[in-house]
């Protein structure tokens, strides 16, 4: 019996998103090409921006720099 491996990138992600939900601190997971794919509340309570302008730019694979107006991305 032959299984496809389940994609990695996908389990780490959703282990490290359950790590950082818990977390009173902001904090943001961007890829290698710094495309947004996770925040936590704390996150986007600090940062001021709102949390369907966040959630869309994950959806939609927004790059930070297209998101947050700093210079960090």
């Amino acid at each position: 019996m032959n299984r496809v491996a389940p994609d990695l990138s996908a389990i780490i992600l959703e282990q490290v998103k359950s790590l950082l939900e818990s977390s009173a601190d902001g904090a943001v997971v961007l890829d290698k090409e710094r495309r947004l794919l996770y925040y936590n509340l704390a996150y986007q309570v600090t940062s001021g921006v709102n949390g369907r302008v966040l959630a869309r730019a994950v959806a939609e694979g927004k790059r930070c720099y297209e998101v947050f107006p700093v210079d960090i991305c």
